[in-house]
């Protein structure tokens, strides 16, 4: 279990409530290139803009980037603004494009499975699956949640990241041309 106080004043902590703070970023690229020989909740990204971990202020909707999350301190950090007011010109700069995540991501994927094998009505509370185990590749992913034509599948959303905006487009729009949220990185006092 981890803490981080954010700037403003608000406690986060990772263990288990249904505030969990982290979210995870993963770049297309990166799922693609490993479709079948890694379990998707177990990929790790070089440092720089493919974030392994990023923690958001449920009071103040902040983002706390870490860009390497062994080193336990947070590398960025990042203000919500409307999304209107991302620049259109800011991508042609250099951004990854992939998945945005939240831990609720993976409550609904352990549901789904749940479903899926016929369990009863009270499977949710156990929460017997645990995706990492069951070693879903990115591949799986991809066919059972993220390119799901049947049914919106909550909790992720496909995402530009850049070194300075944290981009988000809904689902389900591929061609990612309206934002439905952004954030700008900023320097905490």
């Amino acid at each position: 279990m981890a803490k981080l106080g954010c700037p403003c004043g608000n406690t986060l902590w990772n263990g288990c409530d249904e505030n969990n703070p982290q979210c995870c970023f993963y770049p297309w690229e990166e799922l693609r290139s490993h479709m079948d020989d890694l379990a998707f909740f177990e990929l790790e990204y070089t440092a720089g803009v493919r974030s392994v971990e990023i923690w958001q202020c449920w009071e103040c909707d902040r983002l706390m980037v870490f860009d390497n999350p062994k080193s336990n301190s947070v590398t960025r950090w990042f203000k919500r603004v409307c999304a209107d007011d991302f620049p259109k010109e800011m991508e042609n700069e250099p951004h990854e494009i992939g998945v945005f995540f939240n831990d609720a991501f993976f409550d609904t994927v352990c549901r789904k499975l749940d479903l899926e094998e016929g369990s009863d009505k009270y499977s949710f509370i156990r929460m017997r699956h645990d995706p990492a185990e069951k070693l879903l590749s990115p591949r799986v992913m991809m066919e059972k949640f993220f390119d799901a034509t049947n049914e919106r599948v909550r909790n992720w959303w496909n995402a530009r990241v850049y070194e300075d905006w944290i981009v988000l487009y809904d689902a389900f729009d591929h061609d990612m041309e309206q934002p439905l949220k952004a954030w700008r990185r900023y320097q905490p006092n």
